[in-house]
């Protein structure tokens, strides 16, 4: 290895006692992750409540929050970034995917739910946007860790494979 590669070469911050460590970096992707995982999440359950609620012409209720609530979403993802990092270190110690997966869900619930609630002044209880945005949370959330941790540990793997070979 040349003293360049030597130099810039990426080491994994994981280890042993920190299975799940990330950098600043690795929590970017994932909150940018879990805000494009939310989009279609979002128009998923709205077509499915809207159309439970509504009937057929409900179906459009999921690209309400797309096309007027797109700017919330950009701004939701920048506030509830700190206690989302917040839970990452928490469970940086834990291997398993379950414990990391329903954390993630239950913030992305809460966090989905009370933002429209706050945004349009709606109180506590069935509004249909509120169990729309909590809805596509619980999944657009775990969705971004699993798969920003997925990308982590493949990219852990590959470095582990080079060093064996040099």
């Amino acid at each position: 290895m040349s003293a360049l590669e030597t130099r810039y070469e990426k080491r994994s911050v994981r280890a042993v006692d920190l299975p799940r460590a990330f950098t600043f970096g690795e929590f970017t992707r994932g909150a940018a992750l879990a805000w494009a995982w939310f989009q279609p999440c979002v128009i998923a359950t709205g077509a499915i409540i809207g159309a439970f609620t509504e009937g057929p012409s409900g179906v459009t209720l999921g690209l309400l929050p797309v096309v007027i609530g797109l700017p919330f979403t950009v701004v939701t993802t920048v506030v509830g970034s700190p206690i989302a990092y917040l839970l990452g270190r928490a469970l940086e110690r834990r291997r398993g995917d379950v414990i990391h997966l329903a954390a993630f869900a239950a913030y992305g619930m809460v966090l989905g739910a009370v933002v429209p609630m706050i945004v349009l002044g709606s109180p506590l209880g069935g509004d249909a946007i509120a169990l729309m945005c909590g809805t596509a949370g619980a999944f657009a959330l775990p969705l971004g860790w699993w798969t920003t941790s997925r990308i982590a540990l493949r990219d852990d793997r590959r470095g582990a494979m080079s060093d064996m070979s040099g």
